[in-house]
C-alpha cells in the first residue's frame, strides 16, 4: 500500500508527536467527561475545582500545565498531574505508529486504535468501568478503518472478536464477577482490530503484566489477595503493542517452533 507522506524525518517526528500532544488534550477531555455522561465535543473546559471556564491559553498542551506550575488560573488550586502525562503519553505512542507505519493509511488506524485505549485504560483507571459507547466507537471504527485499508479477513477479525470476549466471559463466570464484563466487550471490540493472533497476544500479555503488577503490589501490601484490579489497563497495552510489533513476535514464534 502506497503510503502519502506530508513530511520526512526528523520534520515527521516532530509534527507527529505535536499532533499528538493536542490530540492527548482532547482525550482528557474524554477520560473527564464521559463518566459524567457530559458531551465531548460540545462545551467548553472548565477547571475541575471552580468550574470556571478556561481560556485558550489555560489549554495549550504541556506547557500551560508547565506556565501555570500545575493550578488554576483562577482558584489557584492544583491540577492533577495525570493531564498533562496523558499528554506526553499520547505524543509519545503516535511517534511509536510513525516509526512502524510513516505517513499510511495504517498509521491513520494505529493512532485511532491508540487514542481509544487511552480513554478507556484510563477511565477503567478512575472508575473501574469500561462503557459500552466507547467500545461501540471503538468497535465501528475498527471496522471502518479494516474495510478502507482493506487490511486483514473478515471471517478472522469475527472470530477473534467472539472467541476473545468468549473467553473472558467465562473466566467472568467461573470467577464470580472476578473479571469485569466489561474486560469481555472490550476483547470482542479489540478482535474487530486485531484478528485471531494478534488478539491471542494481546490478551496474553495482558494476562502476563496484570499477574506480574498484581503481584508487585501484593507484596507491597498495596492489594490484598483476591482484591480486584482494573484489567482494563492491561488489555490496553498488549493490544497497542501487538498491534504495533505483534506480527514480528508471531513470526518469531513460528520460526522457532519449526526449528523444533
Amino acid at each position: 500500500m502506497t503510503a502519502f507522506v506530508f513530511s520526512d524525518g526528523m520534520g515527521g517526528s516532530v509534527t507527529v508527536f505535536l499532533f499528538g500532544l493536542l490530540v492527548g488534550s482532547f482525550l482528557n477531555v474524554c477520560i473527564y467527561r464521559l463518566p459524567l455522561n457530559h458531551p465531548v465535543v460540545f462545551g467548553c473546559s472548565r477547571c475541575p475545582v471552580c468550574l470556571k471556564a478556561l481560556r485558550v491559553l489555560d489549554l495549550i498542551p504541556v506547557i500551560s500545565y508547565l506556565f501555570r506550575r500545575g493550578r488554576c488560573r483562577y482558584c489557584k488550586s492544583f491540577i492533577s498531574i495525570r493531564y498533562p502525562l496523558v499528554e506526553i503519553l499520547s505524543g509519545c505512542l503516535f511517534l511509536l505508529c510513525y516509526v512502524k507505519y510513516q505517513f499510511s493509511a495504517m498509521f491513520l488506524t494505529a493512532i485511532v486504535l491508540t487514542s481509544f485505549l487511552i480513554v478507556i485504560a484510563f477511565i477503567d483507571i478512575d472508575c473501574c468501568l469500561i462503557f459500552d459507547k466507547a467500545l461501540i466507537w471503538m468497535a465501528f471504527g475498527g471496522v471502518t478503518l479494516n474495510f478502507w485499508t482493506g487490511h486483514g479477513d473478515w471471517a478472522d477479525f469475527l472470530i477473534a472478536a467472539l472467541a476473545g470476549s468468549g473467553f473472558l466471559f467465562l473466566i467472568y463466570w467461573i470467577t464470580g464477577g472476578m473479571m469485569g464484563q466489561g474486560d469481555a466487550k472490550f476483547a470482542f471490540a479489540i478482535g474487530l482490530w486485531l484478528g485471531t493472533e494478534l488478539t491471542f497476544l494481546a490478551l496474553l500479555l495482558a494476562f502476563l503484566l496484570g499477574a506480574g503488577i498484581g503481584l508487585i503490589l501484593f507484596i507491597l501490601k498495596q492489594k490484598r489477595m483476591g482484591e480486584p484490579i482494573p484489567f482494563g489497563p492491561f488489555i490496553a497495552f498488549g493490544t497497542f503493542f501487538s498491534f504495533i510489533y505483534g506480527q514480528k513476535v508471531i513470526d518469531w514464534w513460528y520460526l522457532i517452533h519449526y526449528r523444533w
